[in-house]
């Protein structure tokens, strides 16, 4: 996995490297109708040529589409024709997986200015994700006891690569691989922080409790192995 992920990172650093062109981008995403370079210029105060240079830049890596229209945003008012950016597909895939989730997050995280707040953002969207996946677990059923939601978040992790089990007289779960590669040694304040969300998520929605997780051991951080534990 690592080879793939490492280099739909670089994707995503190269496109949204610029904490501006990133807002831009999530920006076009939320406005259907798509943007022009006035209505960014005035919604983050910059240049109509610095947010024309942003927009391009999202065009040529495929994350802006572009078409052309006049006057306003139905096509129908009079003036000269505008250029409308709108945000194209495209997503980038991590080795094929269910990790979209893993692109917002990126984006969000990768270039921000302080690792604590990427390292909050990462939590949060990992125990979303958690949670997502532990209702489709449950399909409808009730909750699992301590040991046994233990048991599911360890056996959701191992499909997912970490290669994870609970240990024996403990509430920790080891994890003896990390699918994240490079990306976990590059960035362990926001990779931690998105396995320990995970668990979080999992455990909470699992067993219908919370109890605050804790990272005790971490591979990126020197450790022989990941271990969370409650």
């Amino acid at each position: 996995m690592t080879d793939g992920f490492s280099a739909s990172i670089e994707e995503l650093t190269a496109a949204f490297g610029d904490p501006t062109r990133r807002d831009i981008y999530l920006f076009s995403r939320e406005t259907p109708e798509g943007v022009t370079a006035a209505e960014v210029a005035e919604t983050f105060g910059i240049h109509a040529n610095v947010a024309r240079h942003h927009l391009e830049k999202l065009r040529e890596t495929g994350y802006l589409g572009v078409s052309t229209r006049r006057g306003g945003a139905d096509g129908h008012s009079a003036g000269r024709p505008s250029k409308r950016y709108s945000a194209t597909s495209k997503r980038v895939s991590l080795d094929g997986g269910d990790d979209a989730f893993l692109v917002d997050l990126l984006l969000g995280t990768l270039t921000s200015l302080e690792p604590e707040e990427a390292s909050l953002l990462a939590e949060r969207a990992g125990r979303d994700y958690g949670m997502r996946l532990a209702r489709s677990m449950k399909d409808g059923t009730g909750t699992m006891s301590r040991q046994d939601a233990l048991g599911a978040v360890a056996a959701v992790l191992s499909s997912r690569g970490f290669a994870a089990s609970t240990r024996v007289d403990s509430d920790e779960i080891v994890a003896l691989e990390c699918p994240f590669g490079d990306a976990a040694e590059r960035y362990p304040h926001v990779m931690c922080a998105l396995d320990k969300g995970m668990v979080q998520g999992l455990f909470d929605e699992l067993s219908g409790e919370h109890e605050e997780v804790r990272i005790t051991a971490s591979r990126p951080r020197g450790d022989a192995e990941c271990v969370t534990g409650l």
